[in-house]
């Protein structure tokens, strides 16, 4: 069998690729830029560090491709933000590889790219359709795959927002109408599967989209039916503005990390609707693609479904919610600090050493608050705030137990402060 390269082995799509190619017994080497959460998915695999951001000149692509008969690239970028560029990723690396497995060898190469990339001037899509465009005129045959919306087990951008939006106690339907094709991740693997014993290839992009068009909001109500959940009695459409402004507010929020599903390239791929030839995709798989219920009823959901839908929806109300009561705490403490600093004293701890120490846990719990609005400090912010709320906690029960009693309750507050930072921190992997 010919030895392939797996790029964005780690993804959404790029992870369910390789779990069938590994079955199917081919040797296999996989690539992505989290080799310690790849190492975990597939332990027994050859892994390799593949950052497209940093792999944009040909030279770049050697070490990877030495050996490599086939590239399957599922790799992908929804939008920039800090260390990550759209075009950087989709365009300028893809080019790269295109001309580098002339030089090493390779024979094929099967690019995962987008359904509906022409007429929409996104990053996204322009970049997808440019890398496309330079593999299909390159020195190395390419096969272009170009799914519509894809629906597997796992959630990301697009389907992330619907399986929250279906989650909702009341129906929420963003304003967008265009009809949106979806395909099933087990139709993509397919696909990829026959992509790499084509022989020859075709000459053109193969859109993989299922045979019926559905509305945002009937793919919406089609979920919550998967969740197991009732029915909204009366649904409503969200106003355009408001989601301008969740859209805007997204995007602001990308610039310290976050990859919202409400980001306007997602939005805009959503509101564009996601059109291809169904025809092609029936030709391709020798068979009609699975339909938005098939798939659906092919991976039953569980309560965990419905737990982390509803959980995810409530996120960012829940990271607010902790960042505003650290920030409280620790602004009213600065603010009355001779007040605060007066309970230490209660100790016997002197009057010096009471101000500095409660200067610095105020300090702390402003900087750990802040900590939350940047992404990739949001763990050591939450385990901060966990041992530091403990030692709060067992520093009071030990040398003042009376604040037990107190009507305030200022020593009980803690505990749930506690428990939510540990119920957040599972839900800031990654993947």
């Amino acid at each position: 069998m010919p030895r392939l390269l797996i790029l964005g082995a780690t993804g959404f799509i790029g992870s369910e690729i390789a779990s069938a190619l590994i079955a199917d017994g081919h040797d296999v080497r996989l690539a992505a830029r989290d080799l310690d959460y790849g190492r975990r998915l597939f332990p027994d695999a050859d892994w390799r560090l593949a950052d497209l951001n940093r792999l944009t000149a040909q030279g770049d692509w050697a070490p990877l491709l030495e050996g490599v008969d086939i590239v399957v690239n599922a790799a992908g970028l929804l939008q920039s933000a800090p260390g990550d560029d759209v075009t950087r990723v989709q365009r300028d690396a893809v080019m790269a590889l295109g001309e580098a497995c002339r030089d090493t060898g390779v024979s094929r190469i099967v690019q995962i790219s987008a359904a509906g990339v022409a007429g929409n001037d996104s990053d996204f899509m322009t970049s997808k359709a440019e890398a496309d465009s330079a593999l299909l005129a390159g020195p190395v045959p390419a096969i272009v795959l170009r799914p519509g919306l894809v629906i597997g087990r796992n959630a990301y951008g697009g389907t992330q927002l619907i399986r929250m939006a279906a989650a909702l106690p009341f129906g929420l339907f963003p304003p967008l109408g265009a009809p949106i094709r979806c395909i099933a991740l087990a139709d993509v693997v397919a696909a990829v599967r026959l992509a790499v014993a084509a022989d020859p290839p075709p000459d053109a992009p193969v859109d993989l989209v299922g045979e019926e068009t559905h509305a945002l909001p009937g793919i919406i109500a089609a979920h919550r039916r998967w969740l197991g959940l009732r029915d909204w009695r009366r649904p409503m459409r969200l106003p355009r503005p408001f989601l301008t402004v969740a859209m805007r507010a997204s995007d602001a929020l990308g610039l310290l990390g976050w990859r919202s599903p409400l980001r306007s390239n997602a939005v805009a791929a959503l509101a564009n609707g996601v059109e291809g030839d169904a025809a092609a995709t029936r030709t391709w798989l020798d068979r009609a693609p699975l339909t938005l219920d098939q798939t659906l009823a092919a991976m039953p959901s569980g309560k965990q479904d419905r737990l982390m839908a509803w959980a995810t929806a409530l996120l960012p109300a829940a990271l607010l919610a902790l960042g505003i009561m650290w920030l409280v705490s620790g602004i009213a403490t600065l603010a009355d600090i001779d007040r605060a600093s007066a309970i230490m004293r209660q100790t016997g701890i002197g009057a010096g050493a009471s101000w500095w120490l409660t200067f610095g846990g105020a300090v702390a719990d402003i900087a750990l608050a802040l900590m939350l609005a940047v992404r990739r400090w949001v763990r050591p912010a939450l385990m901060g705030m966990v041992l530091l709320a403990g030692g709060y906690l067992l520093l009071g029960t030990v040398l003042l137990p009376a604040l037990w009693a107190d009507p305030l309750a200022p020593l009980a507050k803690v505990l749930p402060s506690i428990v939510l930072a540990l119920l957040i921190l599972p839900m800031m992997e990654k993947r």
